[in-house]
């Protein structure tokens, strides 16, 4: 008997039904093949047997089950492959499905998928501006900005966001806007710091109203930040 333990190279679709949208997922499988006559040739052809009976019953399957509720069904999935892979090999065939993960390209778009769902509870996306207006806070006082220097910064100009209901389509549009909001919070302490740089020394102290120097950081009356 040959045993194996592979990922598959390529993934295999999977339309999520529930999702309305195509899953590209990679198998990780456990093999225990009869070698026959020539034990090189089963190790070759297994894991191209594997992807082809998989392939066959993830079209079923997508009718019917989300890809959340596929892990359920790796014991039946397991025995259909098993099956289909001896009748192809003519050998004793036994296959056993580790897992069926997404691969990177689908993993990032059901992470924006999910995001978008938690984004229509009000209360989610409340909480979620929050966070961010606090790390930018954290942010600009940790690297001694002014936010009043940001307030005319100019925005990238944002992607239109159908009003489509295909959710990858939507999803696409989101990290569109996703992208050019990361660029805008890179150039933001570059923009502050030219925008310090060019703004004129106040005269007086805004804390005390006394005098200030031509140069330091401090009021020497009172101590306050200029």
């Amino acid at each position: 008997m040959t045993e194996m333990k592979f990922t598959a190279d390529k993934p295999v679709m999977y339309f999520d039904n529930s999702m309305k949208t195509s899953i590209y997922l990679l198998a990780e499988w456990e093999v225990l093949a009869e070698a026959g006559e020539n034990d090189e040739f089963t190790k070759s052809t297994v894991p191209m047997y594997a992807a082809m009976a998989l392939n066959d019953v993830l079209y079923e399957y997508s009718r019917t089950v989300p890809y959340s509720a596929l892990a359920e069904k790796y014991d039946e999935i397991s025995a259909v492959v098993s099956e289909k892979m001896t009748e192809k090999l003519r050998l004793p065939c036994t296959a056993k499905l580790i897992s069926l993960k997404p691969d990177e390209r689908s993993a990032k778009m059901m992470e924006q998928l999910a995001l978008m769902e938690k984004m229509k509870d009000p209360a989610y996306a409340a909480a979620e501006l929050e966070r961010a207006m606090q790390q930018a806070r954290e942010t600009a006082e940790k690297n001694g900005i002014d936010l009043s220097a940001l307030q005319n910064m100019p925005m990238p100009e944002m992607p239109a966001v159908s009003e489509t209901d295909d959710t990858l389509a939507r999803a696409q549009a989101m990290a569109a806007h996703y992208e050019q909001l990361k660029k805008a919070a890179a150039a933001a302490p570059v923009y502050a710091a030219a925008a310090q740089q060019t703004a004129p020394r106040p005269v007086f102290c805004g804390s005390c109203g006394g005098k200030l120097p031509e140069s330091g950081n401090f009021c020497p009356n009172c101590g306050a930040k200029i």
